[in-house]
This record gives structure tokens, sequence and C-alpha cells, in this order.
């Protein structure tokens, strides 16, 4: 795509305020400072047309299972919207594996490339987190790679979320946690680091999703926090899921997502 050079053009006072608005939740990572590991950024290539469907239950790219999960989210007779990615807001094209429309989306537009409508997954729990607790661990990661617990886990789309490439390069090399002094990567878009605390932050309305990741990592697979589990409840309970996370967890179960992860984004 010839993307028009005048979509280069976002003011300085644009990203002023931006940041500005930003720094209203840079402390957002003191809440999660679990040091739940660098945050791990999937690529995958562009994939051609029908790619996603068929996808194993037991596939370890969360990338191919989340998106899998949109695209039957999006098949849905009663869903009448559009599925949009959770940091930029930006429309899915869950087949395709790309922005839905990159004439709309902030951070394809400054990229100015075809490339930067790809889309990406960025892990919230580390591997290293994630495997610690597993029987697998004790012979090294190299090993727990090759064992189908350790697998699905990886795949979990509740420990994952789904972006445009300019967002998950730019938290590439990151960890969750806080940020002192706000910078932000990518224009349009809710995510803010601190490049000498090697940190990014979310913004509030991410506050839910990330304590429901946490409680749900702690709670199936093992995964140490800092914060108690009624403390995560609390921010849950004060953010709670948004309609496409609830389709995400219900729609999610052929996949292998827990019947409870269901029954609590339903009752929600």
């Amino acid at each position: 795509m010839d993307l028009p050079e005048i979509t280069k053009d976002i003011g300085q006072a644009a990203r002023a305020r931006q940041l500005a608005r930003h720094r209203a939740f840079a402390l957002v990572g003191v809440l999660f400072s679990t040091a739940v590991g660098t945050a791990e950024v999937l690529a995958q290539q562009p994939k051609p047309k029908d790619a996603w469907q068929g996808v194993q239950r037991y596939s370890s790219d969360p990338l191919e299972v989340s998106l899998s999960i949109m695209e039957r989210i999006a098949k849905r007779k009663d869903i009448t919207g559009s599925l949009k990615d959770m940091a930029c807001g930006c429309q899915i094209d869950a087949r395709e594996g790309r922005v839905a429309q990159p004439f709309e989306c902030k951070p394809v537009i400054e990229a100015g490339s075809e490339a930067a409508s790809t889309l990406k997954a960025v892990r919230l729990v580390g591997e290293e987190d994630l495997a610690a607790r597993m029987p697998c661990f004790k012979e090294g990661i190299s090993v727990c790679r090759k064992d189908p617990e350790f697998r699905r886990a990886l795949a979990d789309p509740h420990l994952v979320f789904v972006a445009p490439a300019p967002v998950a390069d730019a938290l590439d090399g990151l960890k969750l946690g806080p940020v002192e002094k706000p910078t932000l990567p990518v224009p349009g878009c809710d995510v803010v680091i601190d490049p000498n605390k090697g940190t990014f932050a979310l913004n509030e309305r991410w506050h839910g999703y990330v304590a429901r990741a946490l409680l749900y990592a702690a709670e199936h697979y093992k995964v140490r926090t800092r914060l108690l589990p009624g403390e995560l409840q609390r921010i849950s309970k004060h953010h709670p899921p948004t309609v496409q996370e609830r389709l995400m967890s219900m729609e999610g179960k052929s996949f292998g997502v827990p019947q409870e992860a269901v029954d609590a984004a339903a009752a929600e």
C-alpha cells in the first residue's frame, strides 16, 4: 500500500496532549510490578486467505489461536460491530492476520508501510514464569517447550494481547512495570514506555484485563504474583470485561479455555 505522505503529519500539540493523558496512568506498572517476564513479541508472516481455519486446539502459537477465536466471533450473527485491538482500537481482520482498515489505524499510518498492518501477539507472562511451577522446568525451559501442558499454556489467549506490529515491536524486550518518565512510542495507542527502566505501562482501561490475566495465570499455571488474589479481584471488579473479552473466553472454549474462565467472563 502506498500511504499518503500527509498521513505522517501528526502535530506536536496532539502528541503533547496524548502524553499528558498517559501520565495519568503511568503508575499502572506499580500495580503489576510482579515482573511477570519480558514482553515476548511473537511475530508472524502474513498468512494467505483461510490460513487461520482449522487451527489445532493444542497449537503453541498464541497469535494463531487468538485470531482463530476472533474469526469465530466475527462469524456470529449477533455481532454487528468490528473486532478491535486493545492497544490502538484498530479494526482486526482475523482471517488475514492484519489490520482491517490500515488507513484508519494510526500506528500503520505513522509507519507508512504495509508490514505495519501485520498483527503480532505480546505475552503478559514470560515463558520462564509460566513454566517455573511445572514439572518439566526441573529439566530446563528447553524441555518444557516440548511438553504438551506447557505448549497449551503458551497458546492460552488469556495471557497475551494482539496488537499492530509497530506496538508489539516497541514493547519488544521491555517488562510490564513502573513507568516514571513516560514516553509515547506509538502515536495513537494507549501504551507508554520508560526507556531508562526498560518498562512499559498500559492505559487504565487495561487494568482489569491484566488483573484477570494474572489471576488466571496464578490459578491455572501457579504463576507467582506479588499482589494478593483479593487485590487483583478488586481491580478486576472495578474494570469488568468488555464484550469482546467475554466473547474471547466463551468462543475460546473449544481451544481449551477452562470452563471456569468462561463462566467468570459471562458472569461479569
